[in-house]
């Protein structure tokens, strides 16, 4: 509109109030508006040209200079003025106009705005106004019974307890928690603590996960952009702004059975005596679920057995020798120097004793208790029934006879022939007690071998004494002549305190927080050498020299697979690469029990 056509707010008349909601009406239509203006109330204030005063008995005329000055006919006796017209209809500024329809549009869209809420879910029970949209599958069944009081505490409140809920803060994390669990804290980002980060100190559920979007909606579903709202290194994709992975990885522990890939498969397998037993492929020895991080090996029998299984027996357990039969007296001369290691450590614990006595009065107690007085010992040692384990198999009459005819200073002649497995006696140069392992798994070789390494076995502060539970510690847990050859192949791990333990079983690598991965979706699309390739010249016996804890830094066979590894397949154009793909934000996420009852 030109500025001309608002004579009240761009000048030309005397009158000008630009607050006013109304302006003459014959200014706006014919541009000469009249010198009064309109009233407040938007009457029209220019019927007369003037409002005649009385002075001196005589009324005056008061038209203004700008409209010709004072008339020459002057007011009527009655004082009024002489030039008199009709009032015109005065009309609303334009500022008027706006404002008028701005308050129009305005409530057309309340009004359209809560029809919508109220109708736009036909169908439904409630209107939309009060219902924020169906729950997602998974959450819907649970709020069956008690409907959204189930999450929201204000729903069944008053009109004030609404009101009041409006500017409370909902703790919904503690409602979460009734029936999620994590790792860590809940309201912690990733449930953990972190030393330092840039990000939230506490955050919420709701910052990641929305409801009432449907019963189809994916809650976990979770955008790069998201994870970059939060770290502090952003990045636009896996290619492009990703950490590099760390060195070693990801072997970045060693397992708990030894087995050197590069010695196997490029000495032992080429060997033309060894070629038809050497196992053809990865997969002939490991195994992968879809829905596993770690390959799995398919045990000793299948993957070892048909070279290793005939070297177990070969190593034995010598426990017992008898010397020749010598009276009292020539029995207090006899030294330890034939004896086992065993025996020196057993008849001789405590230090001081003279092996010759003990020897005897150990004999003598065995003619009349057979395995009894060795048992005894045994628990003792070990504050538990550890006799059960150590001498399974080991019948009272194996000792009791040979015990009976020494003591009475008989010759004791072992019966010829081979045994199979399990406790004998065999002539070499003196009667010997012997232990010959059933095979893999057997449990007395378990049971001394973890008897040697315990505390239980090495002695007590005597020094002599520590030196001889040393001495038979490192025969039955010598790697190429110990018993059984278990520790060919099983490793020995501290646990703390000068405590070792030995692995019996494989122990999968450590699994790290936040991160998920699938050999199964992998191998049915590459061959395990195109990821992992073999590093022959890595120390991998090395790492076994002392005892170390599980999970500890190891040394690979394998050289680190690297980022650029992964980025060939998982990069833009190419297969998916967004941050959920391989990262979990929660820490070890679970459901409490309440949740599945």
């Amino acid at each position: 509109m030109n500025p001309g056509d608002d004579i009240s707010k761009a000048g030309g008349g005397d009158y000008e109030r630009p607050g006013n909601r109304h302006r003459c009406g014959r200014g706006a239509v014919w541009r000469k508006p009249c010198g009064a203006g309109p009233t407040p109330d938007g009457q029209c204030g220019g019927v007369s040209e003037c409002s005649p005063i009385l002075r001196n008995g005589k009324f005056e005329c008061r038209r203004p200079a700008s409209a010709g000055g004072s008339c020459a006919e002057g007011p009527t006796t009655d004082g009024k003025c002489a030039h008199c017209r009709p009032a015109c209809t005065p009309r609303l500024t334009l500022r008027a106009r706006r404002g008028r329809m701005t308050w129009q549009v305005g409530a057309l869209l309340v009004l359209l705005l809560a029809a919508g809420f109220h109708f736009g879910r036909g169908g439904k029970s409630r209107p939309l106004a009060i219902d924020p949209g169906p729950l997602s599958a998974k959450h819907a069944h649970f709020t069956a019974s008690q409907g959204c009081a189930t999450c929201h505490a204000a729903h069944d409140a008053s009109l004030g307890g609404w009101v009041k809920a409006a500017f409370t803060h909902s703790d919904m994390n503690a409602t979460c928690a009734t029936c999620h669990a994590f790792a860590g804290d809940a309201d912690r980002p990733h449930n953990d603590k972190f030393v330092a980060h840039d990000g939230p100190k506490k955050t919420d559920c709701r910052m990641c996960h929305t409801e009432h979007r449907g019963a189809d909606a994916k809650l976990t579903t979770l955008t790069d952009a998201q994870c970059n709202t939060c770290h502090r290194v952003k990045m636009q994709s896996f290619t492009r702004g990703h950490p590099a992975f760390p060195a070693s990885f990801p072997h970045v522990a060693h397992a708990g059975v030894k087995f050197d890939h590069a010695k196997h498969l490029l000495d032992h397998f080429k060997k033309p005596e060894l070629a038809a037993r050497a196992q053809r492929s990865c997969v002939a020895c490991h195994t992968a679920s879809p829905m596993e991080r770690n390959v799995r090996t398919v045990g000793f029998d299948v993957a070892c057995a048909r070279c290793h299984a005939e070297q177990i027996p070969q190593n034995e357990l010598v426990l017992l020798r008898l010397p020749e039969p010598a009276t009292l007296a020539e029995a207090a001369k006899l030294g330890a120097d034939d004896a086992t290691t065993f025996m020196a450590w057993f008849l001789q614990r405590g230090g001081g004793t003279n092996y010759g006595i003990a020897l005897q009065q150990f004999l003598a107690a065995a003619a009349k208790d057979g395995v009894a007085p060795l048992a005894k010992v045994l628990d003792e040692r070990t504050k538990t029934n550890a006799s059960a384990m150590l001498l399974a198999g080991l019948s009272p009459e194996l000792l009791l006879r040979p015990a009976q005819l020494w003591t009475n200073q008989q010759k004791f002649e072992p019966a010829a022939g081979k045994v199979q497995n399990g406790w004998y006696w065999l002539e070499d140069l003196y009667p010997e007690l012997r232990y010959k392992p059933a095979g893999h798994a057997d449990t007395a070789t378990r049971a001394w071998i973890e008897f040697a390494i315990s505390d239980a076995g090495r002695g007590s502060s005597d020094e002599g004494d520590r030196k001889r539970a040393a001495a038979f510690e490192k025969e039955v847990t010598h790697l190429s002549t110990g018993v059984g050859h278990c520790l060919k192949c099983h490793v020995v791990s501290g646990i703390g305190k000068g405590i070792s333990r030995v692995e019996w079983g494989y122990q999968p690598a450590p699994v790290q927080p936040h991160t998920k991965f699938s050999h199964g979706v992998h191998i049915s699309l590459k061959h395990c050498e195109d990821c992992h390739v073999l590093d022959p010249k890595a120390d991998y016996e090395g790492q076994f020299k002392i005892a170390t804890g599980i999970g500890s830094p190891g040394v690979s066979n394998f050289k680190s697979i690297e980022l650029p590894d992964c980025a060939s397949c998982h990069a833009e154009n190419k297969v998916r690469n967004d941050c959920s793909l391989c990262h979990e934000y929660h820490h070890a996420p679970s459901l409490k029990d309440m949740a599945v009852k």
